[in-house]
């Protein structure tokens, strides 16, 4: 979205009912999005990164739209996520829905984020992890879920303009992901 004019000539020429926004990470690309997307529904990929609650599981409701003018020039991620979404929080007229995963594995996660602690399991070596978070919320989802909540995101026939949802395996603790 960096070429808003390059976004509007593709909206233009597409005309979709909805759009899936895996990319989008700045304020001011979500802004061009406002904009340019005239659209049934624009579905905003965010993050399951904050707030930070302390080794609590985020809430829909926990996120509150940052105050003040939006920041110039590019942000680092978790920041631009937040404006990202207060950006879209000040836009009534634009028909928006938010997807906010953690840390995505499957089969196919390029991290190893899972995979390295399987070896280390499976070759029964010790493993490192940090005693303060272990006990916390995993802070992931399986990447199937996820494509399935962005699924159930596109459905028109449903209500669901002007909401934020989380999608992650919740309550479970790291610990428990290890141990399974």
């Amino acid at each position: 979205h960096r070429d808003e004019a390059q976004l509007a000539g593709a909206l233009r020429d597409l005309d979709p009912d909805t759009l899936v926004d895996l990319a989008c990470y700045q304020p001011a690309e979500v802004a061009a999005v406002i904009r340019n997307f005239s659209g049934r529904r624009y579905v905003f990929m965010s993050t399951g990164v904050y707030p930070n609650l302390f080794g609590k599981t985020a809430r829909e409701g926990d996120f509150v739209p940052l105050e003040g003018d939006v920041p110039a020039g590019d942000l680092d991620y978790m920041d631009a996520k937040r404006w990202c979404e207060t950006v879209l929080a000040g836009s009534a007229e634009l028909p928006w829905m938010v997807i906010r995963p953690p840390a995505i594995f499957g089969a196919r996660d390029p991290s190893l984020r899972i995979a390295a602690y399987i070896e280390r399991i499976l070759d029964g070596g010790p493993l490192l992890v940090p005693r303060e978070t272990y006990e916390w919320p995993a802070g992931c989802a399986w990447v199937n879920d996820v494509g399935r909540a962005t699924a159930l995101a596109c459905d028109l026939d449903r209500d669901t303009n002007h909401r934020a949802y989380n999608v992650s395996f919740g309550e479970v603790t790291f610990r428990q992901i290890l141990e399974a």
